[in-house]
């Protein structure tokens, strides 16, 4: 298709816009960004990526503030990167403050990705990984100084 992006292209500066934030958060924040994005393409490698997904949410989109911890900025950068691939991957409430938007971990479409054929699921590990790749080796390099 002419004009059409290629999807290794997208996903290295949607990797770099993210990491680009975490570049302005504190040492501590790029610490344990760095170390998540070192462990999660592991993680989807062996447990699927439903299950990454769950982890990241349970380490992270609890809080009030999601994004103001590593986890949860990688949970909501992954959902937003397979959001564009294949369609939402959470759904969206009102914060406890009734305005921002929060991720609740209660509120994944697990059921539906549980009952979505099984090459939808393969192809949505293969996106989510080659945005994972992105994101470690820069997060490598940006963050590992």
């Amino acid at each position: 298709m002419p004009g059409a992006a290629d999807p290794l292209t997208l996903a290295a500066v949607d990797a770099y816009g993210v990491i680009q934030r975490v570049l302005r958060r504190d040492a501590r924040f790029q610490h344990e960004f760095r170390a998540l994005c070192r462990e999660l393409p592991g993680r989807v490698q062996a447990g699927g990526l439903v299950t990454a997904l769950v982890d990241l949410a349970g380490r992270g989109a609890r809080d009030r503030r999601p994004t103001e911890r590593a986890a949860g900025l990688l949970l909501e950068s992954l959902c937003c990167w397979l959001g564009r691939e294949r369609g939402p991957f959470v759904k969206r409430e009102p914060g406890p403050d009734g305005q921002s938007p929060y991720l609740s971990p209660e509120l994944f479409v697990v059921e539906e990705a549980i009952d979505a054929e099984l090459e939808y699921i393969d192809h949505a590990e293969e996106d989510a990984q080659r945005f994972l790749r992105w994101l470690k080796r820069l997060a490598e390099v940006e963050l590992g100084r």
